[in-house]
């Protein structure tokens, strides 16, 4: 039954104007695809009803801003709230800070010039009263005081410019959710990849089974792998939880097939290299970040091969 479904975005629309929503039928692999309005609105009608991976996408970012599975219903229209961080298209503006007003302390300078230039006309020998000091000192002490006014209107105390500090501290931000952004989809690449082995080497292994065996625990083996497949946009803990899960679930059941069958097949190539690559996974620690999850995959890539396949036969 085809029904009806709402998303609302929250971007602004500077940022909504450049926004793609993309739906994908998780039964089927059907793909949708529309362009929000200004107002963030999104209404796709038509839709299967079922389970469908919605993900939000800009041209500025890598990853999508935006990746979630929902269930649109038969019976009712569907709507979903598309929250999306407002700091991750954030601008602050350098303030314009206003040109300092050295017209007072040029008066005082020019003052303290002109009450110098009077001390500096007396002739060789000719006496120095007290009043002629007392001038000279007052037009030292006023050049300080000038130049101290002048240093603080020109740059304040301690070099300080909130301006500046801000806009560096928005690059610095900038920078760290560019760090994670490019992160998370070097995850999702490796995790494509390790999920497309590890179906290869299951593949590989049931190969060396008989046929009603294979029959048999071919289903077992692809329901395993299509939860982990389910896993792919998770975080890295989530992600890593259930890797563990899996691959000791993928050794206990290829134990089980080989229960009666011949050291040949149990010692075959295939079947121990799919075993090796499940007792790594095992190992992987569960992960917070993304940086921590792809040392853990890359560890196990190096060891079990299980991403490395030969590009020429």
């Amino acid at each position: 039954m085809a029904t009806m479904l709402k998303l609302q975005l929250n971007t602004a629309p500077a940022v909504t104007r450049d926004t793609t929503v993309e739906m994908v039928n998780a039964a089927t692999g059907e793909r949708r695809t529309a362009k929000p309005f200004l107002d963030g609105t999104v209404a796709v009608a038509g839709l299967a009803a079922g389970e469908w991976e919605v993900q939000v996408r800009h041209p500025n970012f890598l990853a999508e801003l935006f990746r979630r599975r929902i269930r649109v219903f038969p019976d009712r229209p569907t709507f979903v709230p598309v929250p999306i961080p407002s700091n991750i298209f954030e601008n602050a503006p350098i303030a314009d800070t206003p040109d300092a007003d050295l017209g007072p302390v040029q008066q005082r300078m020019d003052t303290a010039a002109a009450g110098a230039d009077h001390q500096a006309s007396k002739r060789a020998g000719q006496a120095i009263y007290a009043d002629d000091w007392n001038d000279l000192a007052g037009v030292v002490g006023e050049i300080a005081r000038g130049t101290k006014d002048m240093a603080t209107l020109v740059s304040p105390i301690g070099h300080d410019h909130p301006e500046l500090v801000s806009k560096l501290d928005e690059q610095a931000r900038n920078i760290q959710r560019l760090y994670d952004v490019f992160g998370e989809s070097v995850a999702q690449l490796q995790r494509e990849v390790q999920i497309l082995g590890l179906q290869n080497r299951v593949e590989e292994a049931l190969n060396e089974l008989p046929d009603a065996k294979r029959t048999t625990f071919r289903p077992q083996f692809l329901a395993l792998l299509r939860d982990l497949d389910g896993a792919r946009g998770e975080n890295p803990q989530n992600f890593t939880t259930r890797l563990q899960r899996i691959a000791g679930d993928l050794a206990e059941l290829m134990r089980q097939a080989l229960v009666d069958e011949p050291p040949a097949v149990a010692n075959s190539p295939p079947i121990l290299a799919l075993n090796a690559a499940a007792l790594q996974m095992q190992t992987i620690q569960r992960a917070t970040t993304y940086v921590d999850e792809l040392a853990g995959q890359n560890r196990v890539n190096r060891t079990t091969k299980i991403g490395l396949r030969a590009v020429v036969g």
